[in-house]
This record gives structure tokens, sequence and C-alpha cells, in this order.
């Protein structure tokens, strides 16, 4: 797998587009595609693009290459301008695909399913049992949505089935007792993000653990890395990813692939809109964290980072 393009949109209508190749370190200005318009990306698979307008709430699927749209409207889901992140369970062009909306910090979703009968949409809302779980991350993995929950810090498959949403836990194999991990003990850790992705080989997962330290630590950031076997529902944590990066966005998808002639055993990360246009890059090595500056043309107010897949967007 390459490395993903860094996709940064600029202007108060997102109006430039630039595509970041962190092979070459140089940026790319696009034509300057109408779609970006006043949208931000919550999700790049499959060589689609999930994007919102966080103002009107409108939302739809767009493949860059082929140019095909496929219109969701508005979710109408209350707060669904703060959504950050969407998970597809195939290519929205194949029938029943299922779309999983949410937070990073958790407390609002939305699922839908495409259904190849004029692309009608069904809304789905979770069981009453579930309307105070946070769902703090989601991936498509082999066929199955996995999820990973908070309170509880537990791992469910996400099922759709007769209009509403079930969240199965997943069970441990010696003890039959839910698949969970223990809360973080990092030292001053204020809050922080889970991102699970697919591995570069794709046999097995990996929940990467964004850390926020208070105001007295010397470091803003810490990351863990947990490798999920779904097969024997046991996880370990990591010192080291190898000959790996790790790709993830504030809002939008995460990617791992095997290093090229960039940093090996690092995590390439960016921030929320508006608050620098930078990307930054954690190295496992050191424990320590340097700027990237991918694009000099970009204005820090105005502009967000994503990376996307690199078959998505041509230069």
């Amino acid at each position: 797998m390459e490395a993903p393009w860094l996709l940064i949109t600029d202007g108060s209508h997102n109006e430039k587009q630039y595509l970041y190749n962190i092979s070459d370190n140089r940026y790319h200005r696009l034509n300057g595609f109408p779609e970006f318009h006043d949208m931000k990306v919550l999700a790049s698979a499959y060589g689609w693009l999930v994007l919102v307008n966080p103002k009107t709430d409108y939302t739809y699927i767009w493949n860059p290459i082929s140019m095909a749209k496929i219109d969701i409207g508005q979710l109408n889901i209350h707060d669904a301008y703060i959504f950050e992140k969407c998970v597809m369970s195939k290519p929205p062009s194949e029938p029943d695909c299922r779309l999983v909306f949410y937070t990073i910090t958790g407390g609002h979703q939305a699922f839908l399913q495409l259904v190849d009968d004029d692309n009608i949409i069904h809304k789905y809302l979770p069981d009453d049992t579930y309307r105070d779980v946070m769902l703090m991350a989601v991936v498509s993995f082999r066929g199955t949505l996995y999820g990973f929950l908070h309170p509880g810090c537990r791992f469910v498959t996400i099922d759709f089935d007769n209009e509403t949403v079930e969240f199965r836990p997943i069970l441990k194999l010696v003890d039959q007792q839910p698949w969970d991990m223990p809360w973080p003990n990092r030292e001053w850790a204020l809050y922080w993000d889970d991102h699970m992705i697919e591995s570069p080989c794709g046999q097995e997962l990996l929940l990467v653990r964004k850390m926020f330290l208070c105001q007295f630590s010397p470091d803003k950031f810490d990351f863990r890395v947990f490798r999920l076997d779904v097969e024997r529902k046991e996880y370990v944590e990591l010192d080291s990813i190898g000959d790996r990066a790790i790709f993830i966005s504030h809002c939008g998808g995460g990617f791992c692939c095997d290093t090229g002639i960039f940093r090996r055993n690092c995590i390439y990360y960016t921030v929320k809109q508006g608050m620098s246009r930078s990307a930054y890059v954690y190295d496992f090595n050191y424990r320590s964290t340097t700027l990237l500056l991918p694009c000099s043309a970009a204005r820090l107010t105005l502009s967000a980072n994503y990376w996307v897949e690199r078959r998505v967007l041509e230069i």
C-alpha cells in the first residue's frame, strides 16, 4: 500500500485544494473541485469520499475519478455538524453498503444503509439499550463492522437488523467475558482519541490511541498502539510498529503502510481545522514529536488537513 495523500483544503469556502506527497515532500495545487466547497471530509475508502457540510448537514458520497455522486441529503440527526468520521462497510456502488457516522470523542452516531433500489437510504438509530453508549472507533474488516465502545472499553460487532442497530459484545475465548481493554494509565492524560485501522498485511487490526496530556506535561500528546487479534479475541501493546508508518486525521480515516522513503516507526497525524496548518510526526524510537509544514500556501485559520487514499485523487 502506498502512503496516502495529504489533502489540504483552504479558503473561506474551501475553494482551494492541495495534495501533499509525503514521498517527495512536495505539494501540488488541484484545479479546484467545487465538490469540496464548504464541505469537510469524513471518510476516504474504496476510491470514494464522504463529505458533509457542517452548516447545513448536507451529505454525499463522491468518487473524484469517475465523478459519480450518491446524494444522502441531510442526516437530520441532532448536532450532526460535529460528525468527524464515517466508515463504509464496502464500496457504496455495491448493494447493501452500510455507513456509520460518529465523533472521535463519542456520544454522537448515525447509521445508514444504501439499498440497490434507486439508492434508497435507510436511517437507523441504536436500540434504546445503547442510547448512553459512546462509539469511540469503528473499522470495516473482512466484511464485518467492528466498534470500540465506552464506557467499558469494549469491542463489539455492529449489526444492522430490523431497522435498528445492535452492538454485539465480542466474548473472549478463555472465559467468555466481554473482550475489553483496561482504562488508559498514562499519567496526566486528560482524554484520548481512538482509531482502529487495518494493517498493511490485511491480517490484523491496530488500535491507535492518541492521548491528550495536561498543560504541565512537556509533551502535548502521547501515543499507544495495540495489535488486535479478532480471531483469538486478544490484544497486545506494541513498543514499536517496525518498518511501518501510521497516518491519522482529526476528521476522516486512518491508514497504515510499509514505509518507503519516508520515516519508519512513526505516526503522522493532523489536528482540528483552524488549530494548525501543519501536520505532525510522532517518532516511536524517541517518543517525541516534530512538525511538518506540508503546504506553505495554506492559511492557519482557514485550512484543514485530511489523509486520503492515493487512488482517490490524481495530480
